[in-house]
């Protein structure tokens, strides 16, 4: 929800996440945007019901300095994971999701395709203006991942580490 309107298109909306569990049968591990489960014990089940998100409800400010945090720890999450050839087919989309990103990441150009994704082939342009800035913003999310990664991977002298 941006600005009173909801935005169907611009967010590759359905998204399922994982939200309710009993407790002890599965693990979140906080990294990027949203918290991203791990060590599932059971059945994941769907309950076929959006929730209204207010990302926006604090403001831009707020949203921007937000996803900074998160393109940091994502950058970090991304370039630590090692992928798993047979989980880009898994068939959950938290396992594909996982090791999608990383690919996804190395491709020059990156974000830009990702605002292609959302804006024209995904049909963000549908959600009017606020889907346009919305979509830059993602690409713009994923532009800092990209260049925080880089960071990451440069050779430095001894001693020095990488500060992102």
């Amino acid at each position: 929800i941006l600005q009173d309107q909801w935005l169907k298109n611009s967010d590759a909306f359905p998204k399922w996440q994982f939200r309710i569990l009993k407790l002890g049968m599965a693990r979140f591990i906080d990294y990027g945007h949203g918290q991203k489960e791990d060590l599932l014990q059971g059945e994941i089940l769907y309950i076929h019901e959006p929730y209204l998100h207010y990302a926006f409800s604090k403001g831009w400010q707020q949203w921007i300095d937000k996803h900074n945090r998160y393109s940091t720890q994502e950058a970090l999450a991304r370039s630590k994971i090692s992928v798993r050839f047979f989980d880009l087919f898994a068939p959950d989309a938290s396992t594909r999701n996982k090791s999608i990103k990383p690919l996804v990441s190395k491709i020059p150009g990156w974000p830009l395709l990702y605002f292609l994704f959302l804006y024209v082939f995904r049909l963000g342009f549908l959600d009017g203006y606020l889907g346009l800035i919305y979509c830059i913003n993602l690409s713009y999310y994923e532009f800092l991942i990209q260049i925080k990664i880089q960071e990451l991977n440069m050779v430095r002298p001894p001693g020095v580490e990488a500060r992102i």
